[in-house]
C-alpha cells in the first residue's frame, strides 16, 4: 500500500490479530519511566490537602504566607502535552479564606479549577478570580471550612466510575459488558457490546475513550453518544437491529486513577502506539477488536475516538482517502451543522502519518474514522446535545448504507 511508509508485518501467528504498520513518522512507545506521587495528608497552619484517592494528583503543598498555600503540580514524566491535571481535597480546622497557588513548573495553565463537595455536582472557579502569577501558574481565593473539598482540573471520573457505568448499560436490553484485558497495573480493560438479535454478520461501529486521562469532556461526549444509540425510538431500535456497537470507554484506567497527565503507567503517549503495539493496553485492544471482528464476521465501518482539547474539532481523513463508506465524515458534519443551527463545526482532515488509532481504523480495516474533540470548557449541556445529535445523524447516514 503506498499509503505506508515501509512495511505490514504481523505481531503474532493467531489468525484473529491485529497487523502491524510501519508509518512515516515513527514515534517510540517504549517504556519510559515514570515518578510516582507520594500519596499523603498534609497539614499546615490549620490547613490540610490530601491525594489519597483514586484520580489525584498533588506532588506537594506548601506555606507562602499567613493567607496564600501553594499546591505543586508535576507531570508523570517529560516530554509531556501541557495537560496539567490536579485534583486534591482541602479542609481547614476553622472556617477560613485562603490564597491558592496552582505551582506547575512543567507547563501553563490550562483547565479552569472546579470544586465539588460530593463528586458528583462540580463548580467552576469564578474566572474573574482567577489571577495569573507568571506565564505559568495561577492563584485564587478559596473558602475552607472543616467539610472537604475536591478542588480538580475537570470532574472526576475514575475508573470505579467507568466500571459502574458499564455495569449498570450491561443490565438493559440487548447489551453486555466484559472484559478484554488488563491494564500494565492490572486494572480490567472493560468494553460494552451493543446489538439486537445476533451479533454475527452485522456491520460495526467502534467507540473509544480515555486514551489522555484528564480528558474528561470527551468521555461525557462518548457517555451521552452511547446513550442516544441505546434510547428507545424508530431510529435507535432499527439501528441496533443492523448494526453491532462496540464501545471501549477507558484505554488507560492506569494512568486515570493515577492522577496523570498524558501517559499510562510506563510513561507512554498509547495514542501514539497504534502501529507495533508496544503497550500492553493497546496490544490488547487491537486484538480483540480484530478477533471480534474476525470471530463473528463483523465489517469494521467506522472508528470514533472520543477525546479533548482547546476547542471542538473533528479530525478526519484527507479527501484522498476513500474509506468503506465513502464521503461519510462530509455528509456526517454537515448533517450536525444543519441541526445545530448556533454551531458551526471544525474540521481539520490529515493523511496517514503516525500510530494513532485513527490511523488505524484506515489501515486495519479501511474503515472511515474520526477523531472526535470536546473543548475542556465547552458547556456540559451543549456537550449532551450535540453528542445527541451527532450520534443521531450517525445513525441515520447509516441506516441508508448498503454494503456490496
Amino acid at each position: 500500500m503506498g499509503i505506508l511508509s515501509l512495511m505490514i508485518l504481523l505481531h503474532s501467528c493467531g489468525s484473529y490479530d491485529a497487523r502491524t504498520f510501519l508509518y512515516p513518522v515513527p514515534v517510540d512507545t517504549s517504556d519510559k519511566e515514570i515518578e510516582v506521587q507520594i500519596k499523603k495528608e498534609y497539614q499546615i497552619d490549620g490547613v490540610y490537602a490530601d491525594n489519597q484517592f483514586e484520580g489525584a494528583r498533588l506532588n506537594d503543598f506548601k506555606q507562602v504566607d499567613a493567607k496564600t498555600f501553594s499546591a505543586v503540580i508535576l507531570p508523570e514524566n517529560t516530554p509531556i502535552n501541557e495537560s496539567p491535571w490536579f485534583a486534591f481535597k482541602l479542609w481547614a480546622e476553622k472556617k477560613r479564606q485562603i490564597n491558592l497557588i496552582l505551582d506547575y513548573t512543567h507547563a501553563k495553565h490550562r483547565y479552569i479549577p472546579k470544586i465539588s463537595y460530593d463528586r458528583i455536582h462540580w463548580t467552576p472557579i469564578d474566572t474573574l478570580l482567577i489571577t495569573r502569577i507568571d506565564s505559568q501558574d495561577v492563584q485564587f481565593p478559596l473558602l475552607l471550612d472543616e467539610r472537604p473539598v475536591y478542588v480538580s482540573a475537570q470532574e472526576l471520573i475514575t475508573s470505579s466510575d467507568v466500571y459502574s457505568w458499564c455495569d449498570s448499560l450491561g443490565l438493559r436490553p440487548n447489551v453486555s459488558s466484559g472484559e478484554y484485558g488488563k491494564s500494565v497495573l492490572g486494572r480490567p480493560m472493560r468494553y460494552v457490546d451493543i446489538y439486537e438479535n445476533e451479533k454475527g454478520d452485522k456491520p460495526m461501529v467502534v467507540l473509544l475513550s480515555r486514551q489522555h486521562p484528564p480528558e474528561i469532556s470527551g468521555y461525557l461526549a462518548m457517555e451521552h453518544f452511547v446513550e442516544a444509540i441505546l434510547d428507545t425510538n424508530i431510529l435507535a431500535d432499527a439501528f441496533r437491529k443492523k448494526y453491532r456497537i462496540l464501545v471501549c470507554p477507558l484505554l488507560n484506567p492506569d494512568g486515570v486513577d493515577m492522577g496523570h497527565w498524558r501517559h499510562n503507567a510506563h510513561g507512554v503517549d498509547t495514542n501514539r502506539d497504534w502501529g507495533i503495539y508496544v503497550q500492553d493496553e493497546i496490544h490488547q485492544t487491537v486484538d480483540f477488536i480484530v478477533r471480534e471482528a474476525k470471530k463473528n464476521d463483523n465489517d469494521v465501518l467506522l472508528g470514533l475516538d472520543f477525546h479533548s482539547t482547546q476547542e471542538d474539532i473533528f479530525y478526519t481523513y484527507a479527501d484522498s482517502l476513500v474509506s468503506e463508506i465513502p464521503n461519510f465524515s462530509d455528509y456526517w458534519i454537515y448533517s450536525i451543522d444543519q441541526s445545530m443551527p448556533e454551531y458551526t463545526p471544525v474540521e481539520e482532515a490529515s493523511g496517514i502519518t503516525q500510530a494513532y488509532s485513527k490511523v488505524w481504523f484506515y489501515t486495519q480495516f479501511k474503515a472511515e474514522s474520526i477523531t472526535y474533540e470536546i473543548g475542556d470548557e465547552t458547556p456540559r449541556d451543549f456537550i449532551a446535545r450535540k453528542a445527541i445529535i451527532s450520534a443521531n445523524e450517525m445513525m441515520k447516514l447509516l441506516m441508508f448504507y448498503q454494503e456490496d
